[in-house]
């Protein structure tokens, strides 16, 4: 993606730059020319680089697996990408080892996965496509050991929110607050003749913010009544909490807002102790009798205790066959402390 935009900027400034330079007969023109050209040519070159680079790399994985020549590694963890998003999710990398027959230990790591496969794990084995001599080029077979899975996304997700609500509050109040004081000067300060311009400024900012505001407080009581309208259809699958991972769609700044993540990362059971400014969510599965395995996503939180909830039943209530509209019911769990 990067290397297209790149490559659209670059030929875009350098056919301006050209076409100025060639066919505007004006000094500051013909400058205007020399500047946008060689810009654009930097911008161009580093694009169809990016691309050479990334085909060079499907090519290569696609050659070291027509070969058929492949280890078996041995998964060790599973980390988020937080330098990626899609779709307002981070993905998550699987790490695996292989020891040579010289004792020497090599690092693998997969593709992006998009959700956490942590404990989804069908074995802790998995291939890796090698060169015959050379393990520089290599490609993790990481979906031989992974469910077939259909991830529900945050588009079909229906939860309250309640920074969303908080806000739709704030703004409803200091809406309010605007407009009265502009009717208020208007009101009294009749002897002012530009009283009603106080109106129209102190009106129209309160006006926007109490438009914003309601819309926010529509918003999420129409996510309770949906939710509600889900619970009351009683059409329901029974999901495990498999694993947390990380809403970036939301990030808190500062420490006050930091959460701690404690997740499996191996099928050995190792933990590592993971810090994140974004709030969490559980990650449920759900296997259907077809053999897919439907993941969804419950509501975002901040501190969600790990240890009490996975591996626990929990009702998916939804809408259509295809999950279109789901609701995580956490609030149904029954853990033990």
């Amino acid at each position: 993606m990067i290397g297209l935009i790149f490559t659209l900027i670059g030929a875009s400034f350098c056919i301006i730059g050209i076409a100025v330079f060639l066919f505007v007969k004006v000094d500051e023109a013909a400058i205007l020319g020399l500047i946008y050209t060689p810009i654009g040519a930097v911008f161009l070159v580093l694009g169809l680089l990016f691309l050479f680079l990334q085909r060079r790399k499907e090519k290569m994985h696609k050659q070291v697996r027509e070969a058929g020549h492949y280890i078996m590694a041995t998964v060790d963890r599973v980390i988020c990408n937080t330098n990626l998003t899609y779709n307002n999710m981070h993905p998550y990398i699987v790490y695996c080892n292989y020891v040579d027959e010289r004792g020497v230990m090599h690092h693998f790591k997969s593709r992006n996965v998009m959700f956490n496969p942590t404990g989804m794990f069908r074995d802790n084995q998995v291939k890796v496509f090698v060169e015959s001599e050379n393990l520089k080029y290599y490609d993790v077979d990481i979906d031989s050991i992974l469910p077939n899975t259909v991830i529900h996304t945050v588009n079909g997700y229906q939860s309250k929110n309640k920074g969303v609500f908080l806000c739709g509050v704030i703004f409803t109040i200091m809406g309010s607050v605007f407009a009265g004081i502009g009717l208020a000067i208007s009101l009294l300060a009749v002897s002012y003749p530009d009283r009603w311009m106080f109106f129209l400024i102190f009106g129209g900012i309160g006006g926007i913010f109490l438009v914003i505001g309601i819309i926010f407080l529509a918003r999420e009581l129409r996510k309770k009544s949906q939710v509600k309208r889900l619970k009351n259809s009683g059409d329901y699958v029974n999901a495990v909490i498999k694993s947390v991972a990380v809403d970036s769609s939301i990030e808190y700044g500062g420490m006050a807002g930091t959460s701690a993540l404690y997740k499996n990362l191996s099928a050995a059971g190792s933990h590592e102790q993971v810090y994140t400014s974004h709030p969490l969510y559980f990650q449920c599965s759900y296997a259907a009798p077809d053999g897919i395995e439907h993941i969804f996503r419950s509501e975002s939180k901040v501190g969600l205790d790990q240890e009490r909830y996975i591996g626990q039943n929990v009702k998916v209530y939804y809408k259509g066959d295809d999950f279109r509209k789901y609701y995580v019911a956490l609030e149904e769990v029954h853990t033990f402390l």
